[in-house]
């Protein structure tokens, strides 16, 4: 009630620390730069030193000269407004969370897929290199022919790594050469110019020398 209040009461003291600086720094200079001010968000201060949340609109009254009169200011109680603010924010905190959630979880879904895809690939191979394998030692055991037994490992070859050619050396230790025993695909001729081929030339013998494989997406460049 107005009776509650002194005369000197000034709207500053009615007001929380954080609205008593608000007041005096953007609130007051505000109504005196523009001569009003519309629903700006206060705490006051009950009886009982308990929060009351408001909107405050304000009007200046000026003389003709401009010299302010008395300034008007009226609160708005937004208990429920405020109440219904804190709801939203909570809702929209919550909404917030959870789209954080399920944006992880999504991603550790694709990590999963991912991880479970690139073991599925793995596993494939390892079957896909037993089952060479096995192809490859059937014919070593099956064939007693030497040429026979290996122009059959060449078929192989051509047939799972679907291949365009496969060709088999042996080494010739008496004469330090390599010695051309099968040929399947393109070239099936033994007796070419890649019959025999000596340790230092070619590709070929440097694979043997070296004991590594060599790899190459150009194999009408680097073929031999």
């Amino acid at each position: 009630e107005r009776e509650e209040f002194p005369a000197e009461t000034r709207v500053q003291e009615l007001l929380s620390i954080g609205g008593q600086i608000y007041y005096e720094t953007h609130f007051a200079p505000l109504l005196a730069m523009q001569g009003f001010v519309n629903e700006i968000s206060f705490d006051l201060l009950t009886k009982d030193r308990q929060l009351l949340p408001v909107l405050a609109t304000a009007v200046q009254r000026r003389s003709p000269s401009g010299t302010a009169i008395v300034n008007r200011i009226t609160f708005f109680n937004v208990t429920d407004r405020r109440k219904y603010e804190r709801e939203l924010l909570t809702e929209r905190k919550r909404a917030e969370e959870a789209a954080l959630a399920n944006a992880e979880l999504a991603q550790q879904l694709q990590l999963d897929i991912g991880v479970r895809r690139q073991t599925e690939a793995q596993l494939r191979e390892q079957v896909d290199l037993s089952a060479f394998a096995a192809h490859i030692a059937k014919q070593l055991i099956e064939q007693g022919n030497l040429t026979t037994m290996l122009r059959g490992c060449a078929d192989i070859i051509m047939e799972r790594l679907h291949a365009a050619h496969a060709a088999i050396w042996i080494f010739q230790e008496e004469d330090n050469m390599l010695e051309l025993m099968a040929s399947s695909g393109l070239y099936e001729d033994l007796d070419n110019s890649y019959a025999r081929i000596a340790l230092d030339r070619l590709k070929i013998g440097r694979i043997v020398v070296e004991r590594q494989p060599r790899w190459t997406n150009e194999i009408a460049v680097n073929a031999l």
